[in-house]
């Protein structure tokens, strides 16, 4: 298939287009515009040789610096070498064991608080309230309980956010423009980034010393680099687990008698398997990139330096290699510690090596109680018959707004 060919495959279906590669190989060269070589990993061999054993030998692309660099800036996910190393020595012990297990109750507080206006039979937008339950966990562990936390899920904030999320959602759907060329779409950008700035700078004078936000200004750090990990850290901390959140609670819907199941389950072993069943079917971190920085030999071939290369969860995840059915929804594959046992590099949500996402544990330990303490209270509800398709963006999210009935138990 050509380059424009692929282009037009690629802006009607992304997904699709990384399904059908894959089936070509595991390590098929991608032309999805003139002149633009990506080479897709398919192979879990492959992909952990690139995320671990090899990591030093790659660099996030200068793609994914294009698209996020201006929002995110020199922060955790772009950042490079020595600097990243130095970066994630500072923020990693925000996320440790202890340090996020104390914020269950502030996770079950605020997903009360979420959900206090819900009414019996009433249609909820849920990925709506899921961002806005995750921007007040993120903003608690990066301001405090104070003002600063409130201020973190004002409405102005979480437009700009969800402006960003569109931004990609479109980018990844069409050519790239020269940085020069003045579209709708950047001036809208910018607009994004100066409201996400000015909050930002004005949350940052009111939080407790306590808050990870006030530890990063004690560091010593200079503004625009805490403005970059607050930046990083404010929206790959909720976007994933937003949507984390929505994809399961959808999948819930659709089976009724799982609900039920789910609200019984005392410890909590079946909830872990739907989580990793979620992830499996819907990551919200669907798609990595790495950026050769010296020619290298992978799968055979020769690589040359400045290589794109793309993995991507959402494809190695339906690899039917690994994973029976894997178009359906099986919770009970993960029975007895299913995922241990498959190669490294199949199954991935997380990433792996030395870039493996940090915020992790706090995403995982909101996953649980915030679905726990839903179920409880609530039986979800969806007509069966609609198919909620995924859209690629700087997450996985679904292409049209998702209602779910709602009764109290």
């Amino acid at each position: 298939m050509g380059a424009w060919a692929q282009l037009r495959a690629l802006r009607r279906d992304f997904l699709g287009y990384l399904l059908d590669a894959a089936r070509l190989g595991d390590l098929v060269l991608l032309r999805p515009a003139p002149g633009v070589k990506i080479w897709l990993v398919n192979h879990p061999e492959l992909i952990f040789e690139v995320l671990v054993s090899r990591a030093a030998e790659m660099q996030k692309s200068a793609m994914t610096n294009k698209m996020v660099g201006k929002f995110l800036g020199q922060g955790l996910v772009l950042a490079e070498g020595e600097l990243h190393r130095q970066q994630r020595r500072a923020i990693q012990p925000a996320f440790r064991g202890s340090v996020v297990a104390a914020l269950s109750p502030a996770i079950e507080a605020a997903t009360t608080a979420a959900t206090r206006s819900w009414r019996d039979g009433q249609a909820v937008e849920i990925e709506g309230t899921m961002t806005r339950l995750s921007l007040l966990i993120i903003a608690q562990l990066l301001f405090g309980e104070g003002e600063g936390a409130r201020g973190g899920t004002d409405a102005s904030l979480q437009r700009a956010m969800e402006r960003f999320g569109e931004s990609m959602a479109q980018r990844f759907r069409s050519m790239p423009l020269p940085n020069w060329l003045p579209t709708a779409r950047r001036r809208a950008e910018r607009a994004a980034i100066e409201v996400f700035d000015h909050a930002i700078a004005k949350h940052l004078e009111t939080s407790p010393s306590d808050s990870l936000a006030t530890k990063l200004l004690a560091l010593g750090l200079a503004p625009a680099e805490i403005r970059d990990h607050i930046a990083t850290l404010y929206f790959a901390g909720h976007e994933t687990t937003a949507k984390w959140l929505t994809w399961t609670l959808w999948l819930i819907a659709r089976d009724p008698e799982l609900g039920e199941r789910l609200r019984d389950d005392e410890s909590d072993a079946l909830l872990n398997r739907v989580l990793l069943e979620s992830l499996r079917l819907y990551p919200p971190a669907w798609l990595f990139d790495r950026e050769t920085t010296t020619e290298l030999e992978l799968g055979g071939y020769a690589i040359p330096k400045r290589s794109t290369l793309y993995l991507s969860p959402f494809v190695s995840h339906r690899d039917p290699r690994y994973f029976d059915a894997p178009d359906q929804f099986c919770p009970e594959r993960f029975v007895g510690g299913f995922e241990a046992s498959l190669p490294r590099g199949a199954y991935y949500p997380f990433g792996f090596g030395p870039r493996n996402c940090v915020g992790r544990p706090l995403a995982e330990l909101t996953a649980r109680v915030a679905l726990r303490d839903l179920l409880k209270r609530w039986r979800f509800s969806v007509d069966p018959k609609l198919e909620l398709r995924p859209q690629p963006a700087s997450t996985l999210r679904p292409t049209t707004p998702l209602y779910l009935t709602i009764h109290p138990h």
